[in-house]
């Protein structure tokens, strides 16, 4: 039988990847203040934001693809638009519906990439232009150019990465991240060092792209030869829309909640840069991208255990889903509190001390970040947890929170002084509404947890 089991290597490399993914960002940040001017490091900033918002036009895809790649990789027999199939031939995967979905992914993501190249090319110059009229022309639209390409190639081959995930390979999948990150970390300093700028930068981010997913494909085959199965692919062969539509069933509901996770947590950087200028956004985005680390790392045990977790549901083994949703979650609390107090202690001094400007961010905002980016991370565990049942039940509060954390930042920054609190407030209240609190309820009454189980006072 080929279970899925998350290993001790999994974990290492794992923590390893996740905080060099986001972690990369920031290491590269030193350079980048040290060779750039500020309203070039704020335009970056800007850069990262437009790739996240580029990367969420998969709408769910890529979620969808692992989950049911675990399933089939279990011996699932067929793919449900809704819930999970109860037909399994255990320890045996299905070729036949796995060589389908590799095809059905290839196709999609080279038909997304294009639309999201024309889409950066066309409105996305014209906004980049806009928050950087003072950058000179030809450079700024050099740096743009070649970072476009970036992103085109990133979501052209992306759905390797989630196959690999999907069959358990995560030490695998996490070495991928790592050479990726590795090339970006070492490419951006040196061509840096070389006075290419934000070109330099936007070189690395493309190459990394690239390396990530030729390593993921690599490992999948391979992982595939060590049990004599053999995909056959071709770029001619009729699309299976019966199978895509079963997988489009809840993709675009998770995209549509990706797109309402953007709004609340990335639409922000995007505002900030343009009412409050490039050096602001600068200090609020470095913010923003320590955080992302901070959720990142406390997610880590979560996105590892995902595969099994999928596997436990596709045999209905309730007792090692409750044990895994306990573990996860008790490692993501204690992870994102431990660092988000260091933040919060050491942030404004070494901001101030090593990139030579002052960090427009109090310490009392970074404890207010802290606070409601903790809620955000755990309700989005949870979230997932439940969509590995492949139901969506949270798709309509994630369009109205989105549209409410826009709107109300809109409101604050136009009438009220709140200035840079008012980016703060407006995700904060509207997720604590409804979104904090309803879905990490949800899974508590689905598997009839109580809190002395995440405490470890009671047995589950």
């Amino acid at each position: 039988m080929l279970l899925i089991k998350a290993s001790r290597k999994d974990f290492i490399w794992s923590f390893f990847a996740y905080g060099l993914s986001i972690g990369s960002n920031i290491l590269v940040l030193p350079f980048i203040f040290f060779f750039l001017p500020l309203n070039e490091v704020g335009l970056w900033f800007t850069f990262l934001s437009i790739s996240m918002l580029a990367n969420l036009v998969d709408f769910g895809l890529s979620p969808s693809i692992l989950r049911n790649t675990s399933y089939l990789w279990s011996g699932a027999e067929e793919i449900k638009s809704k819930g999970i199939t109860s037909s399994f031939k255990k320890g045996k995967p299905n070729l036949k519906l796995l060589t389908n979905l590799v095809d059905i992914s290839r196709k999609i993501y080279l038909l997304i990439a294009v639309f999201v190249l024309v889409l950066t090319l066309s409105i996305g110059t014209l906004y980049v232009y806009k928050v950087a009229s003072d950058i000179n022309t030809s450079y700024l639209l050099s740096s743009w150019f070649i970072f476009s390409l970036g992103i085109f190639l990133n979501i052209a081959f992306n759905f390797w990465t989630p196959l690999l995930k999907g069959i358990g390979e995560i030490k695998h999948s996490q070495q991928a991240l790592v050479y990726s990150k590795l090339v970006f970390i070492t490419i951006s300093i040196i061509l840096l060092y070389f006075s290419l700028g934000l070109i330099g930068v936007a070189c690395a981010y493309t190459l990394s792209g690239f390396i990530l997913r030729l390593v993921s494909k690599f490992y999948f085959l391979k992982s595939l030869n060590k049990i004599n199965l053999q995909l056959t692919l071709s770029i001619f062969k009729k699309l299976d829309m019966n199978l895509f539509s079963k997988l489009w069933f809840n993709s675009w509901r998770l995209g549509v909640v990706s797109l309402g996770a953007y709004a609340i947590l990335q639409s922000n950087i995007l505002l900030c840069s343009y009412f409050f200028g490039l050096e602001v956004t600068a200090s609020y985005g470095l913010v923003i991208q320590i955080f992302a680390v901070t959720s990142a790392l406390s997610m880590t045990p979560y996105q590892t255990y995902l595969p099994e977790f999928n596997q436990a549901l596709s045999f209905k083994d309730f007792h090692a889903a409750k044990r895994i949703i306990i573990l996860s979650a008790r490692s993501c609390w204690l992870i994102f509190t431990t660092i988000s107090i260091l933040i919060v202690l050491l942030l404004p001094q070494l901001a101030n001390k090593y990139t030579e400007t002052n960090l427009l961010i109090s310490q009392s905002m970074l404890v207010f970040i802290s606070i409601y980016l903790f809620l955000e991370t755990n309700h989005s565990m949870f979230s997932g947890f439940i969509a590995s049942e492949n139901k969506i039940p949270f798709m309509n509060s994630a369009i109205l929170s989105g549209l409410g954390v826009i709107t109300s930042s809109l409101i604050l920054i136009n009438y009220t002084n709140l200035g840079i609190w008012s980016l703060l407030i407006s995700p904060a209240v509207v997720q604590l509404i409804y979104n904090n609190w309803v879905w990490p309820l949800y899974i508590f009454k689905r598997y009839k947890f109580n809190i002395g189980n995440f405490l470890g006072i009671n047995n589950a």
